[in-house]
Formats: C-alpha cells, structure tokens, sequence
C-alpha cells in the first residue's frame, strides 16, 4: 500500500512539474490599464476580452465561456470553439464536464437534508452504511459527514491500488479516464480494507474517496432515494437547473463541448480531443456533473445572496472558514482563499475533468462573482482568479462606480432579486 501511495505520488507531481516548466503564459493587458479602462467606463467586456481572446489566439485553450456577475447585473461572453475540428462555437448554453464542482451541488443537497432533520453534520457515516457493509478498522465507522465535506476525514486524496497507479501512468500518455476501472463495488472493497491514521483527522487533506462514500451515505437516508435524487429534487429542480445533469438527453449531448488536451496530459499534443469520461454511478457524488454557464450562474447568485433563496442561510454557512489549507481555508466545499494583487478574501471553488477545467469564485465583501468554463485541461484557468482580482481592485479604488456592460438579472423572469444589508 505504501508503494502504490508512493508511486501515484511520484506520477501526479511529475505531471504538475511538466506542465508548470512547459507551460507559458501570452501577454496580456496590465493591471493598471484595466483599470484606467474600467474608471473610465468601459464595457467589461474589454476586460474579459484582454484576459481571454489572448488565451485563445495562442491555442492554450480551444474554447472559453466567461460570465460575470453582481447585484446590478450579469453577463456570459464566449470564446474559441466547442470543438477544434468541428469548428462550432460555444454558446452560454454549450455543456461542460464540471469535475469538482459537483461536490459543492453533493453539499448543498445533504446541507439542505440535514436543515429538513433528515441528518445531522455530526452522525458518523456509518450510520448510513448498507446492511452488510462493516469495515474492518473502527477509524472508518467513526468518520463523521462533517468531516467529509470539509475534506478533514484523513482519507486518502484518491483510493490508493494498483489498478489506480496504472491509470494514473496511462493517463500521462492517453488522457484515459483515470477512474474508469473504479465502480462502486471496488469502493467498498477498498473502504473494507481502508483505516485512517487517526492524526491526520482534523487536519485539511483533499480527498475524492471521502465524497465517493458520501454518495452512498446520501443513498440510504430516505428510502428509495438515491444520490442523484437527492440532488435533483433538494438542489436542481427548485432552481430550474435543468441543463446540470449527471446523465445527457439527445439535446444536451449535441450542446456538449469537446474536450482538448493543454498543459494536460504532458505527453499528448496539445490541442487533441480527450474523449468524455464516465464514472460509476455508484462514485457521481465526486464529481460528475454536467452543466451551463447559464446554470452555475442562478447557482452562484443564490450562494452570493443576490437572489432570493429559501436555503441561503445554509448555503452561507458553508462558505464559513473551517480549516487551515495549504493557502488558505477550506468551509463545507468552498475553499477560501486570498486574490494574489488585491488581497482580499475570495471564496471559490474548480473542477478538472477529462478535458474541462472549471472555476466559481466570488468576493463576498464586493458582491462580484466570475464563473470560466474551458474545454482545455490546463492546470490553471488564467482567466477567473486574475479576471476577479482585477475588478476588485477597481472597486476598492472606486466604490461609486459600478460595472458597465452588464445586463439586467434574469429579464424574462419574475424572481425577486435583493442587495442585503447585512453583507
């Protein structure tokens, strides 16, 4: 086990050495003229234009959907295409493979359970266990939910196996799924096995394995209710997020962008087609959604309290700073982190999968929220935090002046939207 650990580790970093040594960034307007742009009442679109279309000119990315939001207003550019071949544009309709993002959708849903009495942060998940299912060491029984969402339970980043390094090493070469071995019955086998060195409870380590488990805890809470239910009928329904799915229609796959090669894999061309990645499942809570630009911005606005939400004193809470990270904190999902120029805090979180990157983030003290959706796997968006740093640096210099360009909330909607007081 501690060679498997040993040689999964040894494969990711090298493949985040190869891309953060190979990987070059085009030039791009300087902070100061963005702002000197923005004082002077330019459309944001020439921002996001000046941080984008550069991306795109030099292939680091094939396609970009961009959207900006506050409470005066929001808006969605485009860039590049779905598909390189095809040359089909992207639309703030095209589909993309979200990864990560999908763990904040699994909190909201079990935060909105445990709101209902359905559960508690603090029951153990094997509270929840199927009938049959008794790991063999305690330390797994006593893992709580909270400990889950917070990504403090001491389980593993990603199930440590043998058929796990050789994924990890083809994924070098191929970009294959490197979860496409893993099903749920290998989960349990593994959780079965699994024990966690209790000191390391408590403390911030980042794990996928933690949310695949908290999937099945979701699964056995009301009967005849599976995970994806949950989602569905506490989060995605009452929302109207009808293009954020874990399984596509006809219409949906048509709207789907492809996903390309960029700084990831090391060893593929860049600018090549990665094939979608499907998981079990029996793992969906880890990180396999679908979904919109359009979608993740209803989404983010109810997060932000721009709109009007019967959850979103659960949804705040979340976005409260739990624990100590590498640089910064982590909440229930969210990671809370610090704008590099700026300083300020930003609450945020990214998704990496297959050949989509994803990025959600938002100055809660500024009101101002930037969502990036890529269908290039690169280890960085270069878009979303910069984009985020430099609007907030606009408005901490000019509090008066809103953004230009934005256009009204949701205009074919009656959805009360507000300004809190309180934030």
């Amino acid at each position: 086990m501690i060679l498997i650990r040993l040689f999964i580790f040894i494969t990711l970093s090298l493949s985040l050495f190869l891309v953060s040594s190979c990987t070059s960034i085009p030039k791009r307007q300087g902070l100061d003229e963005t702002i000197e742009l923005l004082e002077k009442g330019e459309d944001i679109k020439k921002i996001v234009d000046a941080l984008s279309k550069p991306l795109i000119k030099s292939r680091a990315t094939v396609g970009m959907v961009v959207a900006v939001v506050t409470p005066q207003g929001q808006k969605i550019f485009t860039y590049g295409h779905a598909d390189k071949l095809k040359k089909t544009k992207l639309s703030e309709d095209s589909l993309f493979q979200v990864g990560s993002i999908t763990k904040l959708f699994t909190t909201s849903a079990i935060s909105i359970m445990a709101k209902k009495g359905l559960i508690n942060f603090n029951d153990k998940i094997s509270n929840y266990f199927p009938k049959g299912f008794h790991p063999d060491h305690q330390s797994i029984n006593n893992i709580s939910i909270d400990q889950i969402v917070t990504h403090t339970s001491g389980l593993d980043r990603e199930h440590q196996s043998f058929g796990m390094a050789l994924s990890a090493v083809k994924f070098l070469f191929t970009g294959k799924n490197i979860w496409g071995h893993f099903k749920k019955r290998n989960m349990f086998e593994y959780f079965q096995e699994s024990e966690v060195d209790e000191s390391e409870i408590g403390n911030y380590g980042y794990s996928n394995t933690a949310y695949t488990l908290l999937g099945e805890v979701m699964s056995n809470v009301e009967a005849g209710k599976s995970y994806s239910d949950q989602v569905k009928e506490k989060v995605l329904a009452p929302l109207g997020l009808n293009d954020t799915v874990f399984v596509l229609n006809e219409d949906q796959r048509s709207r789907l962008a492809s996903g390309h090669v960029g700084s990831i894999p090391p060893f593929m061309l860049r600018g090549s087609n990665l094939e979608p990645w499907y998981i079990d499942k029996g793992l969906w809570s880890a990180g396999s959604l679908y979904s919109t630009a359009k979608d993740l911005l209803t989404f983010l606005k109810v997060n932000m309290g721009i709109e009007e939400y019967e959850h979103y004193d659960i949804l705040k809470e979340a976005q409260e700073p739990r624990f100590k990270t590498d640089e910064g904190y982590v909440g229930r999902s969210w990671f809370i982190d610090e704008l590099p120029i700026t300083k300020n805090a930003f609450t945020n979180i990214r998704g990496y999968f297959s050949g989509h990157i994803s990025f959600m983030g938002f100055d809660l003290e500024k009101r101002v929220g930037v969502i990036v959706l890529q269908n290039s796997l690169n280890y960085k968006d270069n878009v979303g935090v910069p984009l985020l740093d430099r609007i907030v640096k606009f408005l901490n210099k000019s509090p008066e002046f809103g953004l230009v360009g934005l256009e009204d909330h949701n205009p074919s909607e009656k959805r009360e939207l507000f300004v809190r007081n309180s934030l």
